[in-house]
């Protein structure tokens, strides 16, 4: 998948899944809250599926948000 594959998944991933929260008058902090549950079922889903130590697998997670901030970085001049 290229980079601009993958910024798209984003959009329609976090539209599908934060639409609702939002439409209904969520804040900030509800979009916070669904951030976690997902990263906290990934990461359940690593652990009982793939069979990834949990001491692993939050290495993982913690790789994964330093890439999506440096993912982040490069996006942001789309955002003004």
């Amino acid at each position: 998948m290229t980079n601009d594959e993958h910024n798209q998944l984003v959009e329609d991933y976090v539209r599908e899944v934060v639409g609702d929260v939002i439409k209904a008058g969520g804040t900030f902090a509800d979009v916070m809250v669904v951030m976690e549950s997902v990263l906290t079922g990934t990461m359940l889903l690593l652990v009982k599926h793939f069979k990834i130590r949990p001491d692993v697998v939050a290495g993982l997670v913690e790789a994964a948000v330093g890439k999506a901030v440096e993912r982040f970085k490069q996006l942001e001049p789309r955002l003004t």
